[in-house]
């Protein structure tokens, strides 16, 4: 899944998406290859190849700063910084990822580049019906965990499809490889 790509400052963020969260998150750019999961980080500088498996490192190449904690991964590059929070539900580990700075760039695309939605309720009875850029679609009540905070308290939220809540076909976002 393309999480984040900015031509502009040669990055790209893509993500293998797992039930629950994120197995692993690669960030590419011109000069260095990052690959992160729960437990390594592998940095690839040319020919190079370093695996970390321990926590509290900082590893700089380029305009890239990796900062790996017990519980979250602070990545900065440039005027972009993202912090892939690590998570753990029944013994599955897995990755969040959170903008904590958006890039300057204008043009950058991905999901983490989504605005939120500003939807409106149209109708309550007999069924919800949630309108988006004046399209319209059935929606129930439910709750989840949000992940974006370490925490991951459970809160109310809407249920739709996910090309109705990004604006566009999935497919639009999936990549061949991370």
């Amino acid at each position: 899944v393309t999480l984040l790509f900015s031509f502009a400052l040669a990055l790209f963020v893509n993500g293998e998406l797992l039930l629950g969260g994120f197995k692993r998150i690669a960030i590419h750019t011109a000069a260095a290859h990052f690959e992160f999961d729960a437990v390594k980080t592998i940095v690839q500088d040319g020919q190079s190849t370093v695996e970390y498996l321990q926590q509290d490192i900082v590893v700089s190449r380029n305009s890239v700063t990796v900062i790996r904690r017990a519980k979250e991964i602070d990545v900065v590059s440039g005027d972009t910084r993202i912090v892939f929070l690590i998570h753990e539900k029944e013994g599955n580990f897995y990755l969040w990822p959170v903008i904590r700075q958006q890039p300057m760039d204008t043009n950058v695309t991905g999901i983490l580049a989504l605005k939120p939605a500003v939807y409106e309720e149209v109708q309550q009875t007999p069924s919800t019906i949630l309108k988006i850029q004046n399209m319209e679609v059935i929606a129930t009540r439910s709750t989840t965990a949000d992940y974006s905070i370490a925490s991951a308290p459970t809160l109310d939220c809407w249920s739709v499809p996910s090309e109705f809540a990004l604006q566009r076909p999935i497919n639009e976002f999936i990549v061949t490889q991370i």
